[in-house]
């Protein structure tokens, strides 16, 4: 979690990138996640829930919201909170948030902009049929 500013140029804007090379799970306590989550797995936002086919829904562990600064880029994602679950009016209140973080793209380009930047590196893969 990251402290709200101010912040006077791009620079100064913390980024954090999570990378996983399988699933990334949330703890259910956890209310604010501040980066850009990349798995090739599945990211779940709940501990309790991950894995499961079923868990109750009124399980306490899951009643909390949680809100996602960054953006998330997953093969799929399991949104396992029932914050918002109530009656009425309390259940249009959504379990999970996730606030795509346009800065990450102004970011890039920073980077890219640096006088030690070799350049954007650029691979190709061709993928062919059998020959007979």
């Amino acid at each position: 979690e990251y402290a709200n500013g101010p912040y006077n140029n791009l620079e100064q804007i913390p980024k954090m990138v999570i990378y996983a090379k399988g699933n990334i799970i949330i703890g259910c306590g956890v209310t604010r996640v501040d980066a850009l989550l990349l798995s090739d797995g599945i990211v779940y936002s709940c501990d309790t829930y991950a894995g499961k086919s079923a868990s109750p829904a009124n399980e306490p562990a899951r009643s909390n919201q949680l809100v996602v600064n960054g953006a998330i880029l997953t093969k799929a994602l399991e949104l396992g909170r029932t914050y918002g679950a109530g009656p009425g009016v309390a259940s249009m209140i959504p379990a999970e948030i996730v606030n795509y973080d346009t800065s990450i793209i102004l970011w890039v380009k920073g980077q890219t902009e640096k006088d030690d930047f070799d350049g954007l590196h650029q691979v190709y893969q061709n993928e062919l049929a059998p020959r007979r």
